[in-house]
């Protein structure tokens, strides 16, 4: 992992959660920023190397687990209710200033992508899970953000193709729903994506139609920013 100083120019590397915290070197796993926590959170994510690390191929991290760029420390949360699971591919993306996260689709091991949602309270650390989509609009791989009570998600790829498809969840009504619900403000935050795409919402044009903006990400998988400083994980 790379964290980036713009004010001094230079990056330093850190090394990932070591196997005492995770239990493998993983991939496909979501990192975030969390500002409530003023730290970075890492979910899911399967087992990179499975000879290497003396691993089963099936092993994946159910695990939430934190950064924090303050003290250069990797620790494991406690969380309660019904989480995601050991998860690979998902996305997941901040909501209401850190105080919410949300984690939506991704694979369970031999099994295909799936339409799931789940929530986890920051302030308490609990999981709760929200009503499925479709199967046909369950995914992998996708790219997602949120605005307002908005989480959206697109792209990313279902069991036999890739998904050009955008899909909405409303947060506050703990609902899917195919209207977009205009925030207070037109500002976003930061792209959230996959293996598969980036999605950034980048608000209303003077005729009210909403603009996203993509980007195609391989490696870089996440970015966050603490005392100007940028922070970026590969992960093939």
């Amino acid at each position: 992992m790379f964290v980036y100083n713009p004010t001094t120019n230079s990056p330093t590397y850190l090394t990932m959660p070591s196997q005492s915290v995770i239990n493998g070197t993983i991939s496909g796993y979501s990192f975030q920023w969390c500002a409530h926590r003023k730290s970075m959170l890492l979910y899911g994510g399967g087992d990179a190397d499975p000879d290497r690390d003396n691993k089963p191929a099936n092993y994946s991290n159910p695990y939430l687990i934190e950064y924090s760029p303050l003290t250069n420390n990797w620790a494991r949360l406690t969380t309660s209710g019904p989480s995601p699971g050991p998860v690979i591919y998902h996305c997941m993306a901040a909501a209401y200033g850190g105080k919410k996260m949300v984690v939506f689709g991704g694979e369970l091991y031999l099994e295909h992508p799936r339409g799931s949602i789940f929530i986890l309270d920051i302030p308490t650390l609990t999981w709760t899970q929200g009503p499925d989509i479709d199967n046909s609009l369950g995914r992998s791989s996708a790219a997602c953000t949120v605005a307002g009570d908005n989480f959206v998600v697109w792209g990313g790829k279902n069991k036999t193709s890739m998904l050009d498809s955008t899909v909405i969840f409303n947060i506050k009504d703990n609902a899917w729903t195919d209207t977009f619900v205009l925030p207070s403000s037109n500002n976003t935050g930061a792209i959230i994506g996959g293996v598969a795409a980036a999605l950034v919402v980048l608000g209303l044009n003077n005729r009210g139609v909403l603009s996203f903006g993509w980007v195609h990400l391989k490696r870089m998988r996440m970015c966050g920013m603490v005392d100007h400083r940028t922070i970026m994980s590969t992960n093939d």
